[in-house]
């Protein structure tokens, strides 16, 4: 008589088990859930990142313009090609597709990083604007973006978030420092790189699994 496989003790040939239906439709839900959390934030991140490029290239000096439009185009496509078209190879720590349980008061701190970064663009334009320096705003929106990702990797459980802000924290703080005290372009300078670098991240973490 065959000896019932449940009773001969550990698993000696040296096979995985098979999974249960169960686990694989489960493996599969977390899949597709990991998948649309990412697109989502991807999809965000990528929009404002060209906004940042589009909307203050102009500002620049020829030919930076140019350049700079240069440069976010192929980093588009290559986000646009990790994040929606390339076929994962797995889940990478860390990274947009290591979603853990999102934290209990999520919704809250997300409104409240929200609220405090459009609280720190309001103060700002109100001190910037009427000193005559109206120009070095997009570097503090940027700066003011970075640091209301920072949040968001508790919130969500994605330390992604904290790469991404404090990147773009730095960049903005940098550009505006430079902006008041050396050159008023190197604000609007900031912006596009900012918005060039958090579309580069986002295309880098999603190669990352």
């Amino acid at each position: 008589m065959q000896a019932d496989p449940s009773m001969t003790g550990p698993n000696t040939t040296g096979r995985a088990p098979r999974r249960s239906d169960d686990e694989a439709r489960r493996s599969d839900d977390e899949a597709r859930r990991a998948f649309a959390f990412r697109a989502i934030g991807s999809t965000v991140g990528l929009v404002g990142g060209t906004v940042f490029v589009l909307a203050n290239r102009a500002q620049l000096p020829a030919p930076l313009p140019t350049v700079a439009l240069v440069a976010w185009a192929p980093l588009l496509v290559l986000a646009i090609w990790a994040v929606y078209l390339r076929r994962p190879r797995g889940r990478a720590r860390g990274g947009a597709m290591d979603v853990t349980r999102p934290h209990r008061r999520a919704g809250l701190i997300y409104l409240l990083a929200c609220a405090a970064m459009f609280a720190v663009i309001a103060a700002g334009r109100a001190v910037l604007e009427p000193a005559g320096f109206a120009q070095a705003l997009p570097a503090l929106v940027a700066a003011a973006v970075g640091l209301h990702f920072i949040p968001f990797a508790t919130a969500f459980g994605v330390r992604f978030f904290t790469l991404l802000g404090l990147t773009l924290a730095a960049i903005g703080s940098i550009g505006l420092l430079l902006g008041l005290t050396w050159s008023i372009t190197a604000a609007p300078a900031a912006a596009v790189l900012a918005g060039a670098t958090m579309i580069a991240l986002i295309a880098a973490n999603a190669l990352r699994y």
